[in-house]
C-alpha cells in the first residue's frame, strides 16, 4: 500500500490519501489532483495562488495539462526527453549557492517547450521546470529539492513511538493506521517546528531538544509535606525551544 502526502510550503500536512501500490504515479495523478483541489478549496485558499511541486514519475501531456488549467506547477524533467541538457558544460553553470545542508548547488536557466507548454528551466544534475517565469534559478530549483524534506521526515518518524498505546479494533486496516500515525507525527512535529520559527531546525533537531527537557518533583523546606515540580537545568538551544513552545505553563502548580 502506498501513501499520498499533500504539505504546505511549511512542511505542515493538509490532505492524505491511501491507494495500491501496484499502480502507477503516472494514473494515480488524475484522481489525486482533484482530491488535493477539492481539499484546498475546503480551506478557501485561491487554487490559482497555489503552485504544486512533484516528482517525475507523475508527468504526461495531460496530467501537466490538468494542473495549468488550475494552479501553477514545479517539476522535473525524466531525462528521456532533454538529454541534450545534459551535455551543457558546466563552465556555462552561470549560478551558484549554498542549500540548507550546506552543499554548493550550481544552475543554469533556460526555456523550453515540453508536454505541449513552453517552461523555464533551472537545470542541474535534475532539469526542474516551471510555468512561472518570474521565478528565479534559485527559487525553482529550491522548489523542487523541497519534496526531499517530507520524505527525509517519513524516514525518520517511521521508527519513532509517538503514541505509546495499541490502537483499538486494529486487525484489519494495519497498514493504513500506520500511515494515519506517520502523517500525524509529520503534522505534530512541522507545526511545532512553524511556532518556533527557526530555519536551520529540523524535526531530528527538535526531537533530540524535546527529550532532553526533564522535571522532577523536589520539596525543598524540611518538615514540609508540599514540592513543587522544577525543570532541570537546559542548554540554550533547548531553554529557547522551551520559552518559544510556551511549555512552561503546562508544568503543575
Amino acid at each position: 500500500m502506498g501513501v499520498g502526502l499533500t504539505t504546505s510550503n511549511n512542511n505542515i500536512p493538509f490532505h492524505t490519501i491511501t491507494y495500491s501500490s501496484n499502480v502507477p504515479d503516472v494514473s494515480l495523478f488524475s484522481g489525486l489532483f482533484d482530491s488535493i483541489c477539492k481539499r484546498v478549496e475546503e480551506i478557501e485558499i485561491p487554487l490559482k495562488e497555489m503552485t504544486i511541486v512533484f516528482d517525475r514519475g507523475m508527468d504526461s501531456t495531460d496530467n501537466i495539462k490538468q494542473v495549468l488549467d488550475k494552479m501553477h506547477v514545479v517539476g522535473a524533467l525524466p531525462s528521456s526527453i532533454c538529454k541534450d541538457l545534459y551535455q551543457i558544460p558546466l563552465p556555462d553553470y552561470e549560478e551558484e549557492w549554498e542549500n540548507g545542508k550546506k552543499n554548493k548547488v550550481k544552475a543554469h536557466l533556460i526555456k523550453g517547450t515540453w508536454y505541449e507548454k513552453e517552461f523555464l528551466l533551472g537545470m542541474g544534475k535534475t532539469v526542474a521546470f516551471t510555468d512561472k517565469e518570474e521565478f528565479t534559478t534559485k527559487e525553482i530549483v529550491e522548489m523542487y529539492d523541497s519534496r526531499n524534506m517530507i520524505e527525509d521526515d517519513m524516514k525518520w518518524l517511521k521508527d519513532k513511538l509517538l503514541i505509546p498505546i495499541k490502537p483499538v479494533y486494529a486487525r484489519k486496516g494495519k497498514d493504513k493506521i500506520s500511515c494515519v500515525s506517520l502523517c500525524n507525527g509529520a503534522l505534530l512535529y512541522n507545526y511545532l517546528l512553524h511556532l518556533i520559527d527557526d530555519q536551520e531546525l529540523t524535526i531530528q533537531m527538535l526531537s533530540s531538544n524535546l527529550e532532553k527537557i526533564r522535571m522532577g518533583l523536589v520539596n525543598n523546606r524540611k518538615g514540609e509535606k508540599s514540592a513543587e515540580f522544577v525543570v532541570e537545568e537546559m542548554n540554550k538551544e533547548t531553554a529557547e525551544i522551551f520559552a518559544k513552545l510556551q511549555l512552561g505553563k503546562y508544568i503543575p502548580s
